[in-house]
């Protein structure tokens, strides 16, 4: 069996050569004769075999990554349908409204990063009276 050169510990694969290692381990090859192949440790390419059985999937990779979003999908739903029936709302109006409509406290900047993915822009205004309710 060859060993891994030292350039290779450590990285990521392709999925591609995922698809083709299981392909391997299909056909009946051994997953030492795959990782000399591959050149992936023995392990990795047990782990692939493992994940592919369990969930039909080669890759690691989750669909959720990082912090999760402030607003529900059915929140964000709302905020939608809300700004279509009155668009000339404010950022600190809205964030009063699903605040209030959510039972949670929801700051404006929040608001803001979500209408900035759907490429829609809103006034910001910090009136004294918003920032007392709100707060």
């Amino acid at each position: 069996m060859r060993a891994i050169p030292p350039r290779m510990r450590g990285r990521h694969f392709h999925n591609a050569i995922r698809w083709l290692a299981i392909q391997h381990l299909f056909e009946g090859r051994s997953p030492a004769w795959v990782a000399s192949v591959t050149f992936m440790s023995a392990r990795t390419v047990s782990r692939i075999w493992r994940r592919w059985r369990t969930t039909g999937k080669v890759s690691e990779k989750s669909s959720h990554r990082g912090r999760p979003q402030k607003l529900t999908r059915s929140q964000q739903k709302w905020l939608l349908k809300l700004i279509e029936s009155e668009p000339t709302l404010y950022l600190d109006e809205l964030a009063l409204r699903v605040s209030l409509h959510t039972s949670n406290p929801i700051d404006a900047s929040s608001i803001c990063r979500y209408l900035g993915r759907h490429r829609m822009t809103r006034k910001r205004v910090s009136s004294p009276e918003l920032l007392a309710i709100l707060f």
